[in-house]
Parts: C-alpha cells; structure tokens; sequence
C-alpha cells in the first residue's frame, strides 16, 4: 500500500478519538450520565414547589442569564398533596431535579436527595459547591442541625426561616388600655384575663388568647414544641436517635415537657385560671379574622391569609413571649429548603442551581416576593424596607430554635392524642408525655 493511503489501525485510532471527544461533550453538556460530574454546563433543569410562579420566575432568569444553554420549568404543587405527588413521580423516575422540601419531613426525604457529596464525590477530586463551614457562616442557627449530617455532609440549603410570634388585635388592646403586646407569658396571661369575655355560664363570647387545644388550634404541635424549648428541654438528638421528650433537666431533675403541656393545655380547661379557648371556637387563625380572639399564635404564611379575608383588621405581630425578660431568647422556627433529586442526571448542574437561589441578592429577591423572614444571616437585619408586620420574625430569626421530626403528620397526632388525653382526663400530664415519647421513639426506631 502507498503511504497517502490510511491504515486500518489510523482507523480505529481516529475512531477511538472521535468517539472519546463525543463521550466528553456529551457529558460536559448533561446529556448523558455522569450524576456527580461537577463540569456539567448546560441542559433542562425541572424544579417544584408549592409557591407561587412569580418568585421562580425571578430566581429561573437570574440564574440562566449567568449560564447559557440551561432552561429552567418551575412547576407549582399543591401543599396538601405535594408529598404524594412527588413520591409518585419519583418512584415513576419522571421527578424534578430540584424540589422544596419541609424541614418538618426531612427524617421522610432524605432517601430522595441528592447530597452535596453525592453531587460532587471525593473520587472525582471535585470541590464542592458548599462545604460546613460557608453553611455555618452563611445560613442561621436554627438550620444547621436539619441540613448538615453529623459527618459535615448538606442536604439542602434554605430559602427563608419562619418562626411562630404573637399576632394581636390593636383594636382590642386599645379599648381594653394595654399600651403593648406581652413580652412574657405572665403578661400574656394577665392580658389575656383582661381581653377575655366570659359569660356567667361560663361560655366564651370573646378569647383573649387561643391556645389550649389540638382540634381548632392551627400550628398546636409547633406551639408546645415551642414552649418544651422554652422550659429548656429539647425533643429529639439526631445524633443519638433519640427521642429526649420526657428527659429531666440536670440540675432540678423537672421534665421541661411536663410544665409545657400542662401550661398549653390550662386555657382550655373551664377548672383553670387561664381558661379562654374551647372547641365550640372556630380554628384559630379564622377566630382571629373573624375578631373572637384578641391573640393568637402563627407564622408569616398567616399573614396572607388574614389580609385576604378581612383587610381591614388592625392587627401587628410581636415576637413570641418569652419565660422571663431577663432569659435567653428562645423562639420556634420552621423552614423550607432546596434539594437535588437523587435520580437527577443533572446533579452537579442542579445544585448550582440551589446554590445560586440561595445567594444573598437571589434569596433577598426571593423572600421579597414571597413576604417571608430570610434565612440567611446576612439579611436578618436587612429590615428597612420590610412591612412592619414582619420585622418580629426577623428580629426572631437567629434564635429560633427547631427540631427533625419523623413525619409532620405523624407528629401532629402524636401530640394531638397527648393534648386530648390531659384535657379529656385521660392521664396525668405525665403519663401522657411518657405515652407520647414512647410513640415518637418508636417512629424514629423505623430510620
């Protein structure tokens, strides 16, 4: 053969060599495999959620006009079934790359994420988008615990802390001459006994607070997971596995969650002092739109609620009264949080995604158009522009404390038999919180 001819074996090699640079484009574009591989560019990324389009659809341009060759579809769930709704997809394999998630169903989802070191694994030699540190520098407390493994892995990353304060009628206060909403609980109690309408029967025309009960009392597991806290007890030790709830304190050998349940629950008990709430109420938020409470307890995503159903309510929110004046501070937070699907073949690119959602200018975007407090640190008293109503959870947002619960629902009736068995007579406060540990020892046995 001449030498201007080419030989089987240049074949192959240029064979080889084109199909090796194929391989490498494909991979570098997202087209095909390579889940972890940390130089995916480009490719269609599906994100859920259950807010509105308009804050995605800020978040999606910000971040395409900064990487070229991404699309980005935001599609809307509704709450009440956005749990099954992506399980079922998931288990289909046609679920999104990126997914808000509760803290609440953490203990629930953490097989279908996507972990920063699944994302990028140590065998690629990648660096990582976000390690422990930047999480601890950047992002409040009260997330830490949920979104960080004990081994410095993160789950996810969070958009906004919620965190539970007092809402309170103005109207009210002003007729009945209290000048400023409680910043204790003695307070509370006091104002409320003012604010209270109670006829001779004994039936409630008016509550001064709605506390007390399970059937119509809105966020009832969140309130005495707050005030357990606040008596200086904790609930659960991911660490350990352990449910804490009926553990004594150290130093006085009380149980925290026995004075908190039993505080909850005396307003709405006719024989107690504090007695202010029953079930012939409406729940609780509508109580308080429809003026048949003067307090009540909530979160931010109340606020909207309330001002579409009565705009002119004069109400204002204040943080949530506290143990003592001269205490530490201790509020309840909850809070949503991004994660990478870990069926995605888009891993890497995903999770710049949430990294970049949860940048300062992005996340200040995001929680401007949703009208919730951040949860970065950097923004906590970033307050001047903010409605007034809100700058409570702002001001609440580096001490709330909460806690990874085995299933939001399961929890809810866990306390909920709890709260029924002291206030039908069932059992003594403690043999109901004993009753209640033993059921939630038994849900976090199943992880």
């Amino acid at each position: 053969m001449g030498s201007s001819r080419i030989s089987s074996v240049q074949l192959i090699i240029f064979g080889l060599i084109a199909f090796f640079v194929l391989i490498a484009l494909l991979l570098l574009l997202g087209i095909i495999g390579g889940g972890g591989n940390s130089t995916q560019t480009g490719g269609d990324l599906t994100v859920w959620g259950f807010d509105e389009e308009g804050p995605w659809r800020t978040l999606s341009s910000g971040f395409t006009a900064k990487n070229t060759g991404i699309r980005i579809t935001y599609k809307q769930i509704s709450k009440d079934n956005y749990e099954s709704e992506l399980v079922n997809a998931l288990a289909a394999g046609n679920g999104p790359d990126v997914f808000m998630l509760k803290n609440s169903n953490i203990h629930d989802d953490t097989d279908k994420i996507s972990s920063v070191a699944d994302a990028y694994p140590a065998t690629e030699k990648a660096t990582p988008i976000i390690e422990r540190d930047e999480f601890k520098r950047t992002f409040v407390d009260g997330t830490y615990e949920g979104l960080v493994t004990p081994a410095g892995d993160i789950l996810g990353l969070p958009l906004s802390l919620d965190s539970l304060v007092l809402f309170y009628n103005k109207d009210f206060f002003n007729s009945a001459n209290i000048p400023s909403p409680p910043q204790t609980w003695t307070d509370f109690l006091n104002d409320a006994a003012k604010l209270n309408d109670i006829s001779p029967d004994g039936s409630i025309n008016r509550s001064g607070g709605a506390l007390g009960e399970y059937t119509n009392i809105d966020h009832f597991a969140d309130i005495v997971s707050a005030f357990i806290f606040q008596a200086g007890g904790r609930i659960y030790d991911p660490v350990k596995n352990q449910v804490l709830m009926a553990t004594p304190l150290p130093s006085s050998q009380s149980i925290p969650a026995h004075s908190a349940v039993e505080f909850y629950t005396s307003f709405a008990s006719p024989k107690q002092k504090n007695y202010s709430w029953n079930r012939t109420f409406p729940n609780s938020t509508d109580a308080f739109i429809q003026e048949k409470t003067a307090m009540m307890l909530g979160f931010a995503g109340d606020i909207k609620t309330i001002r579409e159903q009565n705009p002119h309510l004069n109400f204002m929110t204040a943080p949530l009264p506290q143990l003592s004046k001269t205490a530490p501070k201790v509020y309840y937070g909850r809070y949503n949080f991004l994660a990478v699907s870990h069926l995605s073949k888009l891993k890497a690119l995903a999770w710049r995604f949430v990294y970049f959602a949860a940048t300062h200018d992005a996340a200040k975007k995001y929680i401007t158009e949703t009208s919730l407090p951040p949860a970065r640190r950097d923004l906590v008293l970033d307050t001047k522009t903010v409605p007034d109503e809100l700058v409570a959870f702002y001001n609440q947002s580096l001490s709330a404390k909460t806690w990874i619960q085995p299933g939001e629902s399961r929890v809810s009736d866990i306390f909920a038999d709890m709260i029924d068995a002291v206030l039908r007579g069932k059992f003594d406060v403690g043999s109901a919180v004993s009753r209640a540990t033993s059921a939630l020892s038994l849900l976090v046995q199943k992880r």
